[in-house]
């Protein structure tokens, strides 16, 4: 069998109640040195009665896996610990 047949292509979720939807597509995917294929490509769907649809592409250049990032983080003076 050749790799592309076990690539994820789409997940659907539905709430059929409600008249909503959310479909996820995976596209374009290239071979990464520590994931494996990843897709670059996804386009994201959604429609509800309330906001109508919505259509989202994100293209991918460039990916990074298990590089360490820092960030500040502070927790306020005012916050108490949880008991």
């Amino acid at each position: 069998m050749e790799e592309p047949a076990f690539w994820l292509r789409q997940e659907l979720f539905l709430q059929p109640r409600d008249a909503r939807n959310l479909s996820v597509q995976f596209e374009n995917y290239k071979k990464t040195e520590l994931a494996g294929w990843f897709p670059y490509l996804r386009t994201i769907e959604a429609y509800s009665p309330e906001s109508g649809d919505l259509r989202l592409s994100i293209e991918l250049n460039d990916v990074e896996f298990n590089v360490p990032k820092s960030f500040r983080f502070e927790i306020p003076k005012h916050y108490k610990p949880a008991e």
